[in-house]
């Protein structure tokens, strides 16, 4: 997740559906059962750099508001909601960055009436990149690193009245979560080391599976949409 000029990048990145079984090193789980194509391999996030630290904020639109709290001068925050192409209205960021850390959060909203919620904390790295498109999306983010690792997520909800949780505490926990569609839930519990999750809902109206990693190295894949689950099971080193 290196800091380029944020909009268009985080935007591009996250439009991606996941590229789930990227070539960079992660954990391992299972099997594909419909294809045997050996483990899942997470496509790893990278820890920020920052080059420069501090909050900058683009509203364009009406009645947008964003509220920021950073505890040290190494941490930043960029934030877009709405944009000239598509001037949004009553979106709004709560955005807490706290402790020592090094603390980046990259948000684009664009739509009506979305709402993220994120806190970042801890003496160690934490990132996310998140973009909600559309209109009454929530989502709903915390991360710790207390320890030398990253804890890193990249998230994209696009469609309508979409629900997303996520907490991550522990030491070097990621994950990759895409909502496509309308009135979909996600909620996701990370709290040991070395997790991986890469979770993916196509359609609409999808139920929340509920996902707890609270182990060792556990790599898991899932991916729901209305005719379905795929999952590929976390590895035995939790």
């Amino acid at each position: 997740m290196k800091l380029s000029p944020l909009f268009p990048i985080v935007a591009a990145a996250l439009m991606l559906p996941m590229a789930l079984h990227a070539q960079q090193a992660g954990g391992s789980g299972g099997t594909d059962p419909e294809n045997g194509a050996g483990p899942f391999v997470f496509q790893e996030i990278e820890a920020p750099v920052v080059d420069r630290a501090g909050v900058f904020v683009a509203q364009i639109g009406e009645a947008n508001t964003a509220n920021v709290t950073q505890a040290n001068s190494g941490s930043r925050v960029q934030l877009r909601q709405g944009s000239s192409e598509r001037p949004g209205a009553r979106n709004q960021a709560d955005i807490d960055q706290r402790d020592d850390g090094t603390h980046v959060a990259e948000i684009v909203q664009d739509g009506n009436d979305n709402y993220a919620s994120i806190e970042q904390s801890g003496d160690g790295a934490t990132g996310l990149m998140l973009v909600q498109n559309g209109a009454e999306n929530t989502a709903v983010i915390t991360q710790a690193e207390f320890d030398d690792g990253f804890t890193g997520a990249e998230i994209a909800q696009n469609g309508d009245d979409n629900l997303l949780s996520l907490a991550q505490s522990g030491s070097d926990n990621q994950a990759r979560l895409v909502q496509d569609g309308s009135d979909n839930a996600m909620t996701v519990t990370q709290s040991g080391t070395g997790n991986r999750l890469a979770w993916q809902q196509v359609g609409d109206n999808l139920s929340d599976i509920i996902v707890q990693q609270d182990g060792t190295q556990q790599a898991m894949e899932i991916t729901q949409t209305n005719i379905g689950i795929m999952s590929i099971p976390p590895s035995a080193g939790g």
